[in-house]
Order: structure tokens, then sequence, then C-alpha cells
């Protein structure tokens, strides 16, 4: 079976229509999956005839029927937008709106089954917001979207996996966002779609400390010993496989991230900046807890390259094979 995979355009004045008509054009792309691109036609026509000129895309203005067999490439239209809408390596109102219904459009045709996954192109949070719309990325829209309680943004390199207890938040504000149920949650949903969608039996998770050196037995901050030890002691006893917390540095510097099948960092740099020093190239954005699959290249808009046709292709290759790779595992547990 070759799914059906949702891609949308994200913020048309970066590199989006580049990453996605290139990668959907190689052959190894090409034999795992059926595109349906969401977005404006024109734009995504705009873009084609300058990276990929003998694309034949075919406008779709019915998702009902995005399913159906085409000699070219569906486009799933959005209506009001022309090649004028551009403004090339700049944030705009019209780039956040497109970026914004193209989520939502992907997400509805998701739902509805006629697509079996979604992969979301980098969007720009400040046309996001220019557009009227307080979302600071994909994730708390899609959480807020759908009405799912817990997502936990999980970034995967390779078999190096990374899960955020907080994401998007200010570094002043990350103690106290990290409390016992907030942990909880965000653990079990990350361990869960381990088991689920990356097929992990029983997969081992090591939890880092918040402060430097774990806290260093309360002499440097209390939330290890009041929040994130009775937590993985918690999840211990429901059967989790869970250790820690261990102190960041020493961690990594000792590459024993290799020995588990997810790390749990407590804010965005603190587990980002190793995996993108292990797989900068190759990163992949993974919501793990959404009803449906959605993935999304670990980079943004790259505004200082647009129209260069130099963007690297490889982190969007691998979030469109990771979601084809997430839908075989799904399917092959209802069977």
């Amino acid at each position: 079976m070759k799914p059906l995979i949702a891609i949308t355009i994200g913020d048309f004045n970066g590199i989006g229509p580049e990453i996605v008509l290139r990668s959907i054009s190689e052959p190894d792309i090409n034999a795992i999956c059926k595109p349906l691109l969401v977005g404006p036609f024109e734009i995504w026509q705009d873009a084609a005839n300058s990276y990929i000129p003998a694309a034949n895309l075919v406008q779709i203005d019915d998702p009902k029927a995005v399913d159906a067999e085409y000699t070219g490439i569906p486009v799933l239209n959005i209506e009001g937008y022309t090649v004028k809408s551009l403004s090339p390596g700049r944030p705009s109102r019209k780039a956040g709106t497109a970026a914004v219904d193209a989520v939502k459009m992907s997400l509805d045709i998701c739902q509805n089954g006629y697509a079996h996954a979604m992969v979301t192109s980098p969007v720009s949070k400040e046309s996001i917001n220019l557009a009227g719309h307080s979302y600071v990325g994909h994730t708390d829209m899609l959480m807020d979207l759908t009405g799912t309680e817990a997502v936990t943004m999980v970034m995967v390199a390779g078999s190096f996996r990374v899960g955020l207890v907080t994401v998007h938040v200010p570094i002043k504000a990350v103690a106290e966002t990290i409390t016992e149920r907030e942990f909880m949650l965000k653990t079990k949903t990350a361990i869960d779609s381990l088991k689920n969608d990356f097929n992990i039996v029983d997969p081992r998770v090591a939890v880092l400390g918040l402060n430097p050196h774990a806290g260093e037995s309360g002499l440097l901050g209390d939330e290890e010993k009041e929040v994130i030890t009775p937590t993985i002691k918690r999840l211990a006893k429901e059967g989790y496989i869970v250790e820690g917390p261990f102190p960041a540095d020493g961690f990594f510097g000792a590459k024993l991230h290799h020995n588990f099948d997810l790390v749990m960092a407590m804010y965005h740099d603190q587990g980002l900046i190793p995996l993108k020093l292990e797989g900068f190239e190759f990163g992949v954005n993974f919501s793990s807890g959404l009803p449906v699959i959605r993935t999304a290249p670990d980079h943004g808009t790259a505004y200082n390259i647009v129209g260069r046709g130099i963007a690297n292709l490889t982190s969007m290759t691998e979030a469109i094979k990771l979601a084809v790779a997430v839908t075989h595992n799904r399917a092959s547990k209802t069977k």
C-alpha cells in the first residue's frame, strides 16, 4: 500500500514549496507514498515552474476526491491567492493565513480518512501572529484544533529521540511549568507512542534533570527532589522503564543517549542542541499523542535562501518517510 500523505505548504514565503516539490520528485519518496499537496494552487505551480518544471500539478477542489487516481500530483487548493500574494523571504499576514488554513484542511482530511498522515512544512511564528493567531507553533495549533490534552513533541534523528516536557516556554518560566502532572502526561504519551508508532515493545527512557548536576541533592535546585524523581518512581511502579534524573552535560558527554530509546528533556534547548549536533540535517519533528499522524522537518523557513534552489531536502524527506513508517506501523496493529 502506498499511503496518501497530505503535505502542507507552510509559510509560502519560505523554502516550504521548494523542499516539498523537490522531495516528492525523489525516486525513494515516490516509491513509498502518494503525495497530496495542500495550499494555494497558483503558488504551488509557481514554485514547480522554478524547481520541477516537468511536474504535472492537478488542482483538486473537493477533499472527498483526493484519494482518486491522478496522472499528476494532486493539489488540494486554497482559494484567494495568486503569485502577487508572495513576499519571498519575509513574513506576511497572507502567508500566515494560508499556512494555518493548510494545516486545518490537512487535519480535516486526515480525520475523515481521506489521507493517512500529514507532513507540515515550516511556518513563521511571526506570520501566524500577523494573521491573527496566537499559536507559537504547529504542536499547540494541532492540540487546540483536535482538543487533545497531552501531545509530546518528539524530535527524531535516526535512533536518537528526544521528548520535550516544555517546548516554547521562556527559560524563566520553565521550572514552574514542570509539574508532576505535566511531566507524567508528557512522558507517558511519548512512551506509549514509541510502542504504538515505532514498534518498540519495552522502550527505555532516560530523564534529564532540570538544574546543573541534576540539582546536586538540592543544593542547586529542588525540582529534581520534589517533582522529577517522585514522578520517575511513579512511572516505574506503573511498569515503565525510566531512569534518571541525569545531569544533562555528563549524560550527553558520555553519549549515554545511545543506550536509550528516548531521552526526556526538561526544556527546548536542553534536548534539541545535542540532537541537532548529531542529526541536524535529518532531524524530524513527530507529534506523539495526536489522533492523526503528523511529522515535520526539524528546521525553519530559511528566508535567507529562498529562491536559490539550494535548500537541503533531507529533513523533509525523512519527515515523509517517518509519516509513511508510522502509517504502516499503526495499520499493522489493526490487522
